[in-house]
């Protein structure tokens, strides 16, 4: 009997074991997707708490802000809000309120656009990584100080708050790119003049294009016989 048991046991086949399974990737987040934008700005308690945070000068608020894909369309709204205040406080303040602010809010949003890819491509060549919505984001969230730019207007002291809320904004910048960047303290210091650099580097390439083009467009003219000599 224990023979036959024994061989009974070693004909009976092992079931394979099932291997575990892997959990299912999360689909990403489209930041820039108007549904996403929309409900990033319905959740008002929570961007609401990281415009407070920034203007705290807390550095979870610039990160939270940075990574966080719902975060874009508040920061979207700070950003306009925050260049729409500069525009009219400086020219409340210099007594040329008139139509032309329309334009300098438009030139301003759009001009923030450009300062913030050239910093995020500055930040790069520092050794940041990262995306440029990253960068974007926690720099629209660094612009939350512009808000009390009305300041400025309070008799006698508006020079001096302003100067303050300056500082502010600075540091906030700062650490905005710290945090959406991984920059240390002194690279995050180095992007402003590299970002310099960059713009003027591209200007001059862009000049020397433009200026090769006209060269060769007016060689061919004169091989054509359509543009008069010298």
């Amino acid at each position: 009997m224990r023979g036959g048991a024994r061989r009974r046991s070693k004909i009976t086949p092992e079931l394979p074991a099932e291997p575990p399974r892997r959990p299912e990737p999360r689909p990403e987040i489209s930041a820039w997707s108007p549904p996403v934008l929309i409900a990033g700005l319905r959740n008002w308690r929570r961007w609401g708490a990281q415009a407070l945070g920034a203007l705290r000068l807390d550095r979870r608020a610039f990160h939270e802000a940075a990574f966080d894909p719902y975060a874009t369309g508040p920061g979207l709204l700070i950003l306009l809000a925050a260049v729409v205040v500069q525009s009219m406080t400086t020219g409340m303040a210099r007594n040329v309120l008139h139509i032309r602010s329309i334009e300098l809010i438009v030139s301003g949003f759009f001009g923030w656009m450009l300062i913030a890819l050239a910093a995020h491509a500055a930040g790069r060549l520092l050794g940041g990584a990262g995306r440029f919505t990253f960068t974007a984001r926690a720099m629209a969230f660094a612009a939350t100080p512009q808000l009390l730019s009305v300041l400025r207007l309070v008799p006698i002291a508006g020079p001096l708050l302003y100067v303050a809320v300056s500082a502010v904004n600075v540091l906030a910048l700062w650490m905005a790119l710290q945090e959406s960047l991984g920059l240390s303290g002194r690279r995050a210091a180095l992007v402003p003049f590299v970002a310099v650099a960059i713009v003027v580097l591209a200007i001059v390439v862009v000049g020397l294009m433009i200026n090769g083009v006209a060269v060769t467009a007016e060689a061919v003219l004169l091989l054509m016989g359509i543009a008069p000599g010298p």
